[in-house]
């Protein structure tokens, strides 16, 4: 996969891209932010900016893929997200989508890497 496309979400049969920090645009910063508000007013990553510690799981692929999905679908994700990647999972996003998860009600999030090996939230 290019290296700005990496992570892959289905929705309804159709593709959501993420794009990796270092490629991210204006338009999907600000997504960023608007999805960032709306968990900040369920209590979650309270006091931080959009890409400061934690939050910055919000500026990775596999969150954005995650994000993308989630205004395609007007919130409506189901119960369970499986995320096809190019690479490993960071440690921040180990860390964040536990939080992500629960803000979506998701029962289980299922990371997927290009050599197999899974991250289970």
């Amino acid at each position: 996969m290019d290296k700005e496309l990496s992570p892959l979400k289905e929705v309804n049969g159709k593709k959501v891209f993420g794009i990796n920090s270092s490629a991210i645009s204006n338009e999907s910063k600000n997504l960023g932010r608007e999805f960032l508000k709306s968990m900040q007013e369920k209590g979650f990553f309270e006091g931080k900016r959009y890409g400061q510690g934690l939050t910055q799981v919000l500026t990775h692929g596999e969150a954005h893929s995650l994000m993308r999905a989630w205004k395609k679908t007007g919130g409506n994700l189901g119960d369970e997200v499986v995320i096809y990647v190019d690479r490993l999972t960071c440690g921040i996003c180990q860390t964040g989508f536990p939080m992500l998860k629960e803000f979506l009600n998701l029962k289980k999030i299922k990371i997927i890497s290009k050599d197999g090996s899974e991250f289970i939230f």
